[in-house]
């Protein structure tokens, strides 16, 4: 089960100032090789998770949230638009490569923490959630 594609889609659908800059596991290298800091939103496994499990077509999953943008006040701004868009997510369905996954919740378990990204020393937002999904097995 796709959730961080799940993810994607939700949120690429909602009204954020970062438009398609939305990624999985990532950034772009191209995208990152510019040197130049945009808004941007990525997602990644974070492990953990409890319910459900491998045998199950549901669980719930802990996801890492980077936000990136050009300044401090940027990326505070862009982390707490998401922020509002997930913690606010009602039970959707997104279609990941054919398959549909229902996303049910989205709870933040860590939240935002601003800094610079070590290598690129882009201003960055880091927050854990914690997400509950499941996927039709017919």
């Amino acid at each position: 089960m796709d959730v961080v594609g799940a993810l994607i889609a939700y949120v690429k659908a909602a009204s954020t100032t970062a438009g398609n800059n939305v990624f999985g596991d990532e950034l772009p290298r191209d995208f990152v090789s510019t040197n130049e800091p945009t808004d941007s939103i990525l997602f990644r496994y974070g492990g953990g998770g409890g319910i459900g499990g491998a045998h199950k077509a549901y669980g719930d999953q802990r996801i890492d949230l980077e936000i990136y943008s050009s300044s401090m006040k940027g990326v505070d701004d862009l982390y707490m638009a998401v922020r509002k868009v997930l913690a606010r997510m009602p039970r959707n369905t997104q279609t990941v490569d054919g398959k549909q996954v229902h996303l049910f919740y989205a709870l933040e378990t860590m939240r935002g923490v601003s800094g610079r990204e070590p290598d690129n020393e882009w201003p960055l937002n880091m927050s854990t959630w914690q997400v509950l999904a499941g996927e039709d097995t017919t």
